[in-house]
């Protein structure tokens, strides 16, 4: 059923084209919330297939509000899985309730943060939504709630920017480094500057300095420590190193802010992407030696490519504009093929849905 995962892509390249070149608010507006619900349908619907489901069911299964404290399973997140247990819940329940929460919140904020939808849903289809809201439920579930606090603090509500990142760090303890953007969107430094820490940051993997061993003794939640140790002893802490992903996020950083000023942006949301994104780079390439560290820990803001890459249609005409999602559509296949061809092609393989047992 590898072919399900190209027809999602092929489906999100066709309406991106139709955004293009349908001038009607309602037709836009169907093919928003069809692409939602297809979404939702592709992920809360699904019986089996990726790498995680099976050991969210092994938790589901056995976790009760009498052991919800046990395991590494972060608070809130479980206290979500005993409340529809006892409510009578089936796994099935959850994991729909679970991604209809996740994906609508999604496509609201990609809706409202991106000057075209779709360019933003290529990206994020073999990205964030295929490593995380496909498989990862909880990281997922967490960096939604961490980008719906993005417009609240471009609107200076700061209660509900802290209310929302409080409910992400206690689905997922990653998403406290999303905090930081309350400070990284005030740094209005000239795009020299930010290219010549990148530099700086660079020497770290190229020296192989390491700062891991440093974060052991900072960090002060024990079950934060627990994780890290198990993690050490495993391939999660292989090293990551320079790669091409790396590479080429920094490209899209470097053509963002070297167009910055024929971008139609508006300037508090250009420092907020440009500085989370130069940020998330900057833990990858510190984390080098310790994979999933480089890999987690900067996710929320590594996604900021999402909201950056639309913003590229906003200096092209008609035409270039077809041009480039077209090439968005092909770094997406290119990209698939990798996850689908990689170590968990047979997880993938097995995707089975309930849809497909009603015809």
């Amino acid at each position: 059923m590898i072919f399900v995962y190209y027809l999602l892509n092929i489906i999100l390249y066709v309406e991106g084209l139709l955004e293009l070149f349908l001038k009607s608010y309602k037709q836009k507006s169907f093919l928003y919330v069809t692409t939602l619900l297809i979404l939702i349908a592709f992920v809360g619907l699904k019986l089996q297939g990726g790498t995680d489901i099976e050991a969210y069911k092994e938790i589901f299964n056995t976790i009760h509000f009498s052991n919800i404290n046990h395991g590494f399973i972060e608070p809130l997140f479980a206290f979500v899985m005993c409340l529809i247990k006892y409510l009578g819940g089936t796994f099935g329940v959850f994991y729909f309730l679970v991604a209809l929460t996740n994906l609508s919140i999604k496509c609201y904020v990609f809706k409202k943060l991106t000057p075209y939808f779709f360019p933003a849903l290529l990206i994020y289809s073999v990205g964030l939504f295929f490593e995380r809201d496909n498989d990862g439920i909880r990281q997922g579930l967490s960096i939604a709630f961490c980008y719906l606090s993005i417009p609240a603090l471009l609107e200076n509500r700061n209660i509900k920017f802290i209310c929302l990142n409080l409910i992400a760090i206690l689905i997922h303890y990653t998403s406290v480094v999303f905090l930081l953007i309350w400070l990284l969107r005030k740094i209005r430094w000239n795009s020299k500057w930010v290219l010549a820490i990148l530099c700086i940051a660079f020497l770290f993997p190229l020296l192989k300095i390491s700062v891991v061993n440093v974060l052991f003794y900072l960090i002060p939640v024990e079950s934060i420590l627990v994780k890290l140790t198990l993690y050490a002893d495993s391939d999660y802490a292989a090293v990551r190193g320079i790669n091409i992903g790396l590479l080429f996020r920094m490209l899209i950083l470097f053509l963002f802010m070297y167009y910055h000023k024929a971008l139609k942006i508006r300037e508090d949301l250009y420092y907020l992407l440009r500085n989370g994104f130069a940020f998330a780079i900057i833990l990858s390439l510190l984390f080098y030696d310790f994979e999933i560290l480089a890999h987690r820990l900067p996710y929320v803001f590594r996604e900021f490519q999402i909201f950056i890459v639309p913003y590229v249609f906003t200096i092209a005409d008609k035409k270039n504009k077809v041009v480039i999602l077209s090439l968005v559509f092909l770094y997406s296949l290119v990209i698939m093929s990798r996850f689908l061809a990689g170590d968990n092609a047979a997880a993938y393989d097995s995707y089975d849905n309930i849809l497909f047992h009603l015809f």
